[in-house]
C-alpha cells in the first residue's frame, strides 16, 4: 500500500507540473492567433477556452504520457508539433461539424492546405494551423493516410445518432475514432514505429475514447449521441470491459521492443490517468443501485451523471481506483 501511495503521488506531481508548464507555454501562441484572426473582435470565449484546454491537456495527457513508453521525453521540435496539433483539434472538430462542408473537402485540405480557399476566419485559422503542421511534419505520405482514416472515422461517428446501431458497431466506431486520433499524435513523434507499436496506438486511442465517453455521458445524452456508456444496462459489466481494455494496452506494450523500465513507468501513469474513468463509473454504478434494476441514464440528474474531479472526496476515490487498477492489471 505504501509503494502504491508513493507511486500515486509521483504520478500526480508528474501531471500537475507538466500541465502548469504547458499552459504557460501555450498562452503566447493563443494570443498570437487571437491578434492575427480577431483583431477587431476577440476570439469567441467558447473556442478560446476549448483551444486553451486542448492546448494544455493534449501535449501532456497524451504526448508526455505516451513518450514514457519509449523512455525519453519529447524534443523541442516534437513538442512544437504537439502544440499546434492540440490547438488544431478543437478547431478541426468545429470545422468538421460545419454542415456546409463535405468531409471530402476537409480531407483534401488536410492533405494539402493550399487546395482549400477559406471563406471566413474560422477556416483561415484552421488552414494556418494546418500549414504550420505541414511545415513541421516529416512524414507526408503517412500524414495523408492517417488524415484519410481519421476523417472517415469522424464521418462514421455521425451514425451514433442512429437508433438501430448495434453495440458492436458503437464499439468499432469508438476504437476507430480514438485509435486514429492517437495515431495522429504519434505521427508527430520522430522515433520510427514498429508494427507492434502500431497496435498499442490503436488500442490506447480506443481506450482514451472509451474514457471520454464515460466522462461525457451527460453531454452525449443531451446531444442524442449513442455510445457504449449511454446504451449500457449494467455499469459493473461496463467497468469490467473498461478495465479489460486498459489491460490490453499493457499486453500489447509488452510485445514491443521498448525497455522494461520505461514500460513499467508508462503503465503506472496510464493507471493513474485512466483511474478517473473508474471514479466516474463507480459514481454511475452507485446511481444504478440507488434506482435499482438496469442502468437508465435518462433518469439521472446532473450531479449523478457528471464526475467532478475537483471535489476533494473524488481525489481519495481516484487513489482507490488507482490501487484497484494496480491490483487488477499487470
Amino acid at each position: 500500500m505504501f509503494t502504491q501511495s508513493i507511486a500515486f503521488l509521483q504520478g500526480i506531481y508528474f501531471f500537475i507540473t507538466r500541465f502548469y508548464a504547458q499552459n504557460r507555454r501555450i498562452q503566447p501562441l493563443l494570443r498570437d492567433l487571437n491578434q492575427t484572426f480577431w483583431q477587431k473582435e476577440p476570439l469567441s470565449i467558447d473556442l478560446w477556452r476549448r483551444m486553451e484546454k486542448y492546448g494544455t491537456l493534449m501535449p501532456v495527457a497524451v504526448g508526455d504520457l505516451y513518450c514514457l513508453l519509449r523512455g525519453y521525453p519529447m524534443s523541442v521540435r516534437e513538442r512544437e508539433m504537439q502544440d499546434y496539433l492540440s490547438l488544431f483539434t478543437p478547431v478541426y472538430d468545429e470545422w468538421f461539424d460545419n454542415q456546409n462542408l463535405k468531409h471530402e473537402d476537409i480531407q483534401s485540405a488536410l492533405f494539402d492546405p493550399t487546395n482549400f480557399s477559406p471563406t471566413h476566419k474560422m477556416e483561415s485559422l484552421s488552414l494556418t494551423l494546418l500549414q504550420r503542421l505541414h511545415a513541421l511534419a516529416p512524414k507526408t505520405v503517412e500524414w495523408q493516410t492517417i488524415a484519410h482514416q481519421l476523417t472517415e472515422a469522424q464521418a462514421e461517428s455521425c451514425k451514433q445518432t442512429v437508433l438501430n446501431l448495434s453495440l458492436a458497431e458503437l464499439n468499432q466506431i469508438m476504437f476507430k475514432k480514438g485509435g486514429y486520433a492517437l495515431w495522429m499524435t504519434r505521427l508527430f513523434l520522430d522515433h520510427p514505429m514498429s508494427d507492434a507499436e502500431s497496435t498499442v496506438v490503436m488500442q490506447m486511442g480506443g481506450a482514451i475514447q472509451f474514457m471520454d465517453d464515460i466522462l461525457d455521458i451527460r453531454e452525449d445524452l443531451n446531444a442524442g449521441i449513442r455510445t457504449l456508456v449511454t446504451e449500457s444496462i449494467d455499469i459493473q459489466s461496463l467497468m469490467n470491459d473498461y478495465h479489460n481494455e486498459i489491460q490490453k494496452i499493457f499486453d500489447l506494450a509488452a510485445l514491443t521492443d521498448f525497455p522494461l523500465k520505461a514500460r513499467k513507468q508508462f503503465e503506472a501513469r496510464v493507471r493513474l490517468a485512466f483511474g478517473i474513468g473508474t471514479v466516474a463509473l463507480k459514481q454511475l454504478h452507485k446511481a444504478q443501485l440507488k434506482y435499482g434494476g438496469t442502468f437508465d441514464p435518462s433518469r439521472l440528474v446532473r450531479s449523478e451523471l457528471v464526475c467532478d474531479m475537483e471535489k476533494p472526496i473524488n481525489t481519495w476515490k481516484w487513489y482507490q481506483a488507482y490501487r484497484e487498477l494496480s491490483d487488477s492489471t499487470s
